[in-house]
């Protein structure tokens, strides 16, 4: 059997409180005044207490919302903005004066954020989340990733939480502070008439105290990016599901890599990815096998639902002079997994299928090849229309003819066997090429039928 680490939510979430943050000189950015001292007003009295030099940027005007008669809401806004910076301590904010509900991401926007960087030579740049549900706030997190990207110095890029709790790898302890981030807030009085955002304050720093001692009763929460991440994979910190898959490598939660080797048409590409993305099996690599002299249409926009989730994918093209067994030994050829799992037209898979072939043949050392029941698309002999078909291997497969119909999506099987010269052989149709390649693997390792 496959052995897998414990789950241990310490690995996801902190369960130690720092006191310190990391050395400036510090940029914040707010979208709009009050962002500043909800998200990151601890995080600021800490660094000015190191000694740290902080500027505070506030991006839009903030005349969006209810005032009272004969109020402007720019000036009011501003006013209670520079009233929170001396309870802060940090001096004044600037303020850009860019149109509330109104920021785009863009080359300007980046460009602000690096003139930004570069003047202050900041070493941290703090920013909403792009979790963050407002308009404002995930757009000024996408510029400040980019801007943080680009910065030809190192940049620790800190991204705060306002109205979506982040996914955190640094917990602030700031129960001295509470008091005083709670003053800075009460400064935004135009605000608090509206709602009450003192209270989810305190609430959110209280709830961040979860899995913290007894001794910490107000934590801020971070999610801390460096340059090296940001050029690597600037979309593998955005998604929580990825995330939570790989915060630990595979190889350390005893995984072994499995590639899904999709060989079919580009009208069945998008059931089959899906059913991949779904696997309980948490590492997979998917490679694409396509004809593009066959469907002219770029693939790029098709694909990304798929580039962006929980997998690595990559696509081969073809000149589509290619048959279905040579697209197979293709995609056989370019896989690096462990264990290899083909797909074809109308193949898919239930979730648990890749997880419980896995088990069956660690339970059965040393086969290197197992088939499970598989549910298969066909098209019935009239009509033409779609027809779903239960498929079960016999337990016990002995002759030829136990493999004639063995779908493709029902196999995992080693790819040492790929390496030994199994081949689909180019000389027959689809069905008997299938077919020879699954008595090739009969009669290098026995076959284990499993349930699914």
């Amino acid at each position: 059997m496959i052995e897998q680490t414990p789950w241990l939510e310490s690995n996801f979430l902190p369960y130690q409180a720092s006191a310190t943050c990391p050395p400036g000189p510090v940029v914040v950015l707010a979208p709009h005044p009050d962002d500043e001292v909800f998200g990151c007003g601890g995080a600021i009295l800490v660094h000015l207490a190191a000694g740290d030099a902080v500027s505070v940027v506030i991006a839009t005007d903030s005349d969006y919302g209810r005032f009272q008669s004969g109020e402007d809401g720019r000036s009011v806004r501003r006013r209670e903005a520079v009233a929170a910076a001396k309870v802060l301590g940090y001096g004044t904010p600037c303020f850009w004066g860019l149109p509330d509900r109104g920021l785009t991401y863009d080359e300007g926007l980046i460009g602000l954020v690096l003139d930004v960087l570069e003047k202050t030579e900041a070493t941290i740049l703090y920013a909403p989340s792009w979790w963050e549900i407002h308009p404002d706030h995930c757009v000024l997190a996408l510029a400040a990733v980019e801007a943080a990207r680009r910065c030809p110095r190192p940049v620790t890029l800190a991204m705060y939480e306002v109205g979506v709790p982040l996914h955190p790898n640094l917990l602030l302890d700031i129960t001295d502070l509470a008091a005083r981030k709670q003053a800075a807030m009460a400064c935004y009085e135009s605000q608090l008439r509206m709602q009450r955002y003192d209270r989810h304050l305190s609430a959110l720093n209280q709830f961040r105290t979860y899995t913290l001692s007894d001794s910490v009763n107000a934590a801020e929460a971070f999610r801390l990016l460096n340059r090296e991440d940001l050029h690597k994979d600037p979309l593998a910190a955005i998604r929580p599901g990825l995330y939570y898959a790989l915060s630990r490598p595979m190889s350390e939660l005893g995984l072994p890599l499995v590639s899904a080797l999709f060989i079919g048409g580009r009208a069945a590409l998008a059931d089959a990815l899906d059913s991949v993305m779904l696997q309980t099996h948490a590492h997979l690599e998917i490679i694409v096998v396509l004809d593009r002299c066959r469907d002219e249409r770029d693939l790029a926009d098709d694909l990304v639902p798929w580039r962006e989730g929980r997998f690595p994918l990559r696509v081969i093209d073809t000149d589509g002079s290619l048959s279905r067994a040579e697209r197979a030994n293709l995609a056989m050829a370019n896989a690096r997994g462990e264990w290899l799992l083909l797909l074809g037209d109308g193949d898919m898979l239930a979730p648990s299928h890749v997880a419980t072939l896995l088990a069956s043949l660690g339970a059965s050392a040393p086969a290197r090849c197992a088939c499970a029941m598989a549910r298969v698309e066909c098209l019935r002999q009239s009509g033409g229309q779609p027809e779903i078909a239960d498929w079960r291997l016999a337990p016990e497969p002995r002759t030829p003819m136990s493999f004639e119909s063995v779908p493709l999506a029902a196999v995992l099987f080693a790819r040492s066997l790929f390496e030994g010269g199994c081949r689909f052989d180019t000389q027959f149709d689809d069905r008997m090429a299938t077919w020879d390649f699954w008595l090739q693997l009969a009669c290098r390792t026995r076959w284990i039928a499993s349930g699914d």
